[in-house]
């Protein structure tokens, strides 16, 4: 069971469902309703029966606890990270909480940039401030990898007993 938190348009959450499979369930979660309704198009036109769309918070996932083995954002830390302290700390919190014990986070974001190479769409953040911010959320950092100058993927997996936020 997987979640695509801020899914957009879905594009993610449809390369997760052929992933899951028939057998798996993938919520594609988002805050615009207009997002949801059109990956609930998609869905209806291609017969895509595991993807379940869900309004998240700004706050909270809004899933119950131990719902979920993998949660992805993509292009997202870098805004949570923007927010206040009280509001990122319950967001974080909430995914904590709907991870199960040892289930996988996985953040796809933009990396800083230097020369001559382009910058990604939108804002940046050092991978290096993530790492440590959720390490102190009490996520264990697993891998990151680099595939692009202006992108990078991070793994981590939930430790249910750890963590300083509150």
């Amino acid at each position: 069971i997987v979640g695509d938190i801020g899914c957009g348009p879905g594009l993610f959450s449809y390369l997760l469902s052929q992933k899951t499979g028939h057998s798996g369930k993938v919520y594609a979660m988002d805050l615009n309703k207009n997002h949801l309704n059109f990956v609930d198009r998609v869905c209806k036109k291609y017969d895509i029966k595991n993807i379940k769309t869900h309004v998240s918070g700004v706050t909270s996932t809004k899933l119950p606890a131990d719902s979920l083995d993998i949660a992805l954002m993509c292009s997202l830390y870098h805004i949570i990270y923007a927010e206040a302290e009280a509001e990122r700390n319950a967001f974080i919190q909430s995914i904590k909480s709907t991870l199960r014990n040892n289930g996988r986070l996985i953040v796809i974001d933009n990396s800083p940039v230097t020369g001559n190479t382009l910058p990604y769409h939108s804002n940046y953040i050092a991978k290096e401030l993530i790492i440590a911010q959720l390490k102190y959320y009490g996520f264990e950092f697993v891998k990151a990898e680099h595939f692009l100058p202006q992108r990078y993927m991070l793994e981590f997996k939930n430790k249910k007993d750890c963590g300083n936020a509150k």
